[in-house]
């Protein structure tokens, strides 16, 4: 995994890595946002076709219950204490390809990234 550190501060890092399945020789990539030592954002993306996606929406839908469709391609499970963890699977796709990502947030430590970040004039 190689990790690159905020500009302004060592206290955010954006890590990411390819990785390969050893069975199928399969790639996929894991991405993070790391802050003061906590992860913010982990994100896995993928490549498969409607089969995938398909399985992928009836397994996350009986793990998290009925989900909420943000917009076209998007849906997304809030923890019970309303939006302070989400988990959200992002779908896109042209012909017979999909692009597959399932994006795990805690807004908790998120937020802290604009104790960091600069603000726009």
């Amino acid at each position: 995994m190689v990790c690159n550190t905020s500009r302004r501060t060592a206290q955010l890092m954006e890590c990411g890595v390819v990785i390969r399945d050893p069975t199928d020789s399969a790639s996929f990539y894991l991405s993070a946002y790391v802050l003061e030592g906590k992860v913010a954002m982990v994100s896995f993306g993928d490549s498969g076709g409607v089969p995938l996606v398909d399985r992928l929406k009836t397994d996350l839908t009986t793990r998290f219950g009925r989900p909420q469709a943000v917009k076209n391609g998007m849906w997304q499970w809030n923890s019970a204490g309303g939006n302070i963890q989400t988990v959200r699977f992002t779908w896109r796709g042209r012909g017979s390809a999909r692009w597959i990502y399932i994006t795990l947030t805690d807004k908790r430590v998120m937020d802290g990234i604009s104790r960091y970040v600069g603000r726009k004039k």
